[in-house]
């Protein structure tokens, strides 16, 4: 029988769960309070959130086997701290998969065997990560890039971002395809990025290379 954690009879607040193994690590109950320790779990195969914003941070060695939840709150996080990259997959309305590979290489090895949901937030780490945000797919968060050369797509005609992107420091890569839609920021950090809008693509917010040495290739009825 499958274990989770589900936090209940305490008071809402947002948790940081730090997951460092397989099924295992530590989660801090309400961060904003101080003179608390993390509680330790291991054997937890499912993670599910509260009403605040919760964290649910994976290191290089982090996997879960069961789903990752954010619950009711509606600025949940889920990052990486893996120096040598990872890559997030939307696939559906705040939900998706997190594997284990960074690009170029094809992602392959889950650290999310039964994905995520109810998650808002992408946070990359320093190493070189990729976002995809499929043509199902709808963030409604920020994807928070970090450092790295990251790779960051959102695909044809139904991949939206309704938040921020910022691709942070390094020499990133960002793509919107056709008719993809960002509602926010889009911004390049330092480094030399590269950014391609497709034709029908907008960015509703300002576009913003950063430092370095940037290019920007735009199509058709693109809308900035």
């Amino acid at each position: 029988r499958g274990h989770k954690i589900a936090l209940q009879n305490i008071a809402d607040g947002d948790n940081i769960f730090n997951v460092d193994g397989t099924d295992s690590g530590t989660v801090d109950v309400n961060s904003a309070s101080t003179g608390v320790a993390a509680t330790v779990f291991d054997d937890v195969e499912a993670i599910f959130g509260r009403s605040g914003d919760d964290q649910f941070i994976f290191s290089a060695t982090g996997t879960m086997t069961g789903i990752v939840s954010g619950g009711l709150g509606t600025a949940d996080v889920i990052a990486t701290t893996d120096v040598n990259g990872d890559t997030f997959v939307l696939t559906g309305t705040d939900s998706g998969l997190l594997f284990d590979e960074a690009p170029p290489t094809a992602p392959a090895t889950l650290r999310t065997a039964a994905g995520f949901t109810g998650i808002e937030n992408l946070t990359g780490g320093d190493g070189g990560d990729g976002f995809t945000i499929q043509t199902t797919g709808v963030l409604n968060g920020d994807i928070t890039a970090n450092g790295g050369n990251d790779v960051i797509v959102v695909e044809t005609t139904g991949g939206t971002v309704n938040g921020n992107v910022d691709a942070g420091a390094g020499d990133d890569s960002i793509t919107l395809e056709d008719s993809a839609t960002v509602n926010g920021d889009l911004q390049g950090g330092t480094g030399d990025d590269t950014f391609t809008l497709d034709s029908n693509s907008t960015v509703d917010g300002d576009l913003d290379g950063g430092a370095g040495t940037n290019t920007l290739t735009v199509g058709t009825n693109v809308t900035i």
